[in-house]
């Protein structure tokens, strides 16, 4: 069994962060009945029973005196144990359940980063890593989902609106080099393969990183530009609200613009692109991964 510093120690989590968690599960067990309480919301999570866990974790968080979330994570930590035993029940290697489990470890260091704590402000987007929905498979984490737009046409696939398609969301996780996409592919196309409708494997993706404005933002030779044209961009959509601003600057969106940090290369370029009046945006690609060959079409 799994101890929860040795699972800490497994996903990356720091030797700080291990420590502040490891202290917050001392004191949850010496609250019987509050420890009893988070059992009984953990079944609810599991139970799938609707986001009424995260209002209760709210209260957990109050009686243990630690910020709500603080709670979110230690409640994500504690419930590993038996999203391990459905990885085993389902027959899904174990290195793809650390692999998936390292999401928090990501979304650890973007709380600390945006608001200095320990802990992460998504719960919610972890019931899809939860319920077996969502892995990480390399550097890419994918899920099933309805294809959203009217149509598409290349070669001899042919989607339509409701077709079942693959979803890939990208981790902050490090470089998202052409390698490591190609790596991440290869190994989804082995892990999806027997519920592929063709030997063609297609792809969708939502991001900012594939709003066609930010392009030129990207540096010349860059891997986000490579990235980029990986995919056939069927949406985009600009953002006034500039939601995505804390994906490169650490912190939210705010007109002084004093507050953004000038660190990298992207932060400078975004700032100059914000400055001129222009706003952040998403877009919505599409890739087709020939498993067979291993390449993209």
């Amino acid at each position: 069994m799994m101890r929860l510093d040795d699972l800490m120690k497994a996903i990356d989590f720091s030797d700080e962060a291990r420590s502040y968690f490891l202290s917050c599960y001392d004191r949850l067990l010496q609250k019987t009945q509050l420890y009893q309480n988070l059992l009984e919301i953990m079944d609810s999570f599991f139970l799938e029973e609707g986001e009424d866990y995260i209002g209760s974790l709210d209260q957990v968080a109050a009686d243990l005196d630690i910020p709500t979330y603080s709670a979110y994570m230690l409640f994500l930590l504690l419930s590993a144990k038996t999203l391990r035993y459905l990885y085993k029940y389902a027959e899904i290697p174990e290195s793809i359940y650390l692999d998936t489990l390292k999401d928090l470890s990501y979304k650890l260091k973007e709380c600390k980063t945006v608001y200095g704590i320990w802990g992460t402000f998504v719960p919610g987007w972890f019931k899809g890593f939860f319920n077996l929905k969502r892995f990480q498979l390399g550097r890419l984490q994918y899920e099933w989902i309805d294809f959203q737009e009217e149509g598409y046409e290349r070669g001899t696939v042919s989607l339509k609106k409701g077709d079942r398609i693959l979803n890939c969301h990208i981790p902050s996780s490090g470089p998202l080099t052409r390698e490591a996409v190609l790596d991440s592919l290869a190994k989804a196309y082995a892990f999806y393969k027997e519920d592929l409708n063709s030997s063609v494997m297609p792809v969708v993706c939502s991001s900012w990183l594939l709003y066609p404005q930010h392009y030129e933002i990207y540096p010349e030779g860059s891997n986000l530009r490579d990235f980029y044209d990986v995919f056939d961009i069927v949406k985009e959509q600009a953002d006034p609200a500039n939601n995505d601003f804390w994906r490169v600057f650490g912190v939210y969106y705010k007109d002084d613009k004093a507050l953004w940090p000038q660190a990298t290369t992207l932060q400078r370029r975004f700032d100059q692109y914000i400055g001129q009046g222009k706003t952040m945006g998403w877009g919505r690609g599409l890739l087709l991964y020939d498993g067979e060959k291993k390449c993209l079409l």
